[in-house]
């Protein structure tokens, strides 16, 4: 029984089964439960006991333990007594219970939760098949179809895990990069919205943080807003490995890595096998292409959620896929891990036009992000012209398939008026930096909302974590925490307005 706020990404749900919660006024009595046997016929599961003989072998899929060790533990979570390891529920109408940041059982106040859901007298599980025409008897009692999950791309999987948030839960997908949001309880029946019910409108913690590794680059984009160069430093791996553990403390589900060039970071792989070892996925934007063709490569895309390229041409995007094509030669490539990005007002609309088609024609994934203001000198940018981009709705507009065209929170800041009108979902993309992800440069030792905010906005990392003998900033969740709810504070005052 869910309402969903946002959603990264779809949903996909399929069964032959179909075991549906519902609510009937006055309730239902049980039908065919003793045996605990939740398969392809009918049944009703009315009672407490039954419902959670039902929820129970749900669990019982996600636990890996032998009978005699899982039956005590089915019995102490749920509250029950008699729970039989001979009983099942049929595999195709297992609900999709998210397990808990460590990946190592099912979430216990996710589970509390659906319990105390299901407790109640109202609250009835039908049990059927989709294969025949016939309709359970009472379904026509049903005034509401409840869900206990959201759908996500995969169930009850260990890389699938939740967050408990203040009012609200967020799922995230380790494996596929999923993230919904969503509320459990009386507004979350499918399709109703009610007064006072929470809204999702940040996170205690950050799901997301964006890190940058160095300031070193090799290349010269006159669009660079970090204005890196080949002077740049690179930030220490005593800083990085300490990070990683106050994000895992906070229980942050990813890292978008960036510099500089942050494949040229001499740790960078060991940076990436840190942060998945803590179980936070790890990703990158990267302008290189050459480190695809190293012997390291199938590494780092082993570690990685996903990489993204930053293009300005379709020829780029040409040589990213002869990359793919090289790796494939020599073994395989890992599913979904990587796509392009291009940076509004470095390319025309045309060339825009010709970037989506190609990365259509070869199943490639694009993101769009607004301009950020250049930091670099007049001499720097002689080179570049920026171009403007009002019309990049229209060049991507179109069939593109299982292409997903995606934008980043500044570009939809600046035409949310025109996303409106084009009726793209809100549930779809957000428009505040710093309520739910926030940016820590671990270079020059500061934190922000985003790494394109303004000056004032930038919090130093505080004197007294800051290491001068060794040069390492000795980075805290509590102060991690205190940065993240004051770039809170000031978007939520903001939004208000």
């Amino acid at each position: 029984m869910i309402r969903v706020f946002n959603i990264r990404k779809g949903f996909a749900c399929n069964s032959s089964s179909v075991h549906s919660p519902v609510i009937i006024p006055g309730g239902a009595e049980d039908f065919d439960v003793e045996s605990q046997e939740f398969g392809w016929d009918h049944f009703t599961a009315g009672s407490k006991r039954a419902k959670l003989h039902w929820l129970g072998h749900a669990v019982s899929h996600v636990l890996p333990l032998n009978d005699e060790i899982r039956r005590m533990a089915i019995n102490g979570i749920m509250g029950i007594d008699d729970f039989s390891t001979d009983g099942y529920i049929d595999h195709q109408s297992v609900i999709d219970l998210p397990m808990s940041f460590d990946g190592k059982g099912p979430h216990p106040e996710y589970l509390k939760e659906v319990v105390e859901f299901l407790s109640r007298d109202d609250v009835v599980i039908l049990g059927g098949s989709d294969q025949d025409d016939e309709v359970h008897p009472l379904r026509g009692k049903a005034t509401k179809d409840v869900d206990l999950t959201p759908y996500t791309d995969r169930s009850s999987s260990p890389e699938r895990v939740a967050r408990k948030e203040d009012g609200y839960w967020v799922i995230f997908d380790r494996e596929g990069g999923t993230k919904v949001r969503f509320a459990i309880g009386e507004g979350a029946v499918r399709g109703e919205k009610k007064e006072g019910q929470p809204i999702a409108r940040c996170s205690r913690t950050p799901e997301l943080v964006d890190v940058k590794i160095t300031d070193y680059c090799d290349g010269k984009c006159g669009y660079c807003y970090q204005g890196s160069s080949k002077y740049g430093t690179h930030a220490s791996l005593g800083d990085i490995q300490n990070l990683v553990y106050s994000l895992k403390y906070l229980e942050v589900f990813e890292v978008a890595i960036g510099g500089g060039e942050p494949t040229l970071h001499p740790d960078f792989a060991e940076i990436l096998s840190i942060f998945r070892s803590h179980y936070i996925v790890p990703n990158f934007t990267t302008k290189r292409k050459e480190w695809l063709f190293d012997d390291g490569a199938r590494k780092i895309l082993d570690l990685c959620g996903s990489f993204a390229l930053s293009v300005t041409n379709e020829g780029e995007v040409d040589r990213l896929i002869c990359a793919r094509d090289y790796i494939y030669s020599r073994g395989s490539f890992p599913d979904g891990k990587f796509c392009i990005n291009v940076v509004m007002g470095t390319v025309s609309m045309e060339a825009l036009r010709n970037i989506a088609k190609k990365c259509r024609d070869h199943g490639v994934d694009v993101t769009l992000l607004g301009f950020k203001k250049p930091k670099r000198t007049p001499e720097e940018m002689r080179w570049f012209q920026k171009q403007p981009y009002d019309g990049w709705l229209d060049a991507v507009k179109g069939n593109y398939g299982y292409t997903r065209v995606g934008i980043d929170t500044a570009l939809a800041k600046e035409f949310q008026v025109q996303l409106d009108q084009t009726g793209v979902p809100k549930t779809l993309y957000t428009t505040e930096e710093g309520v739910f992800s926030m940016y820590i440069d671990l270079v020059d030792g500061k934190m922000g909302p985003s790494s394109y905010c303004s000056k004032k906005d930038f919090i130093d990392i505080k004197p007294s974590t800051y290491n001068r003998d060794e040069q390492k900033y000795l980075i805290g969740t509590q102060q991690i925490q205190e940065a993240f709810d004051t770039f809170k504070a000031k978007a939520l005052k903001v939004e208000s307005r």
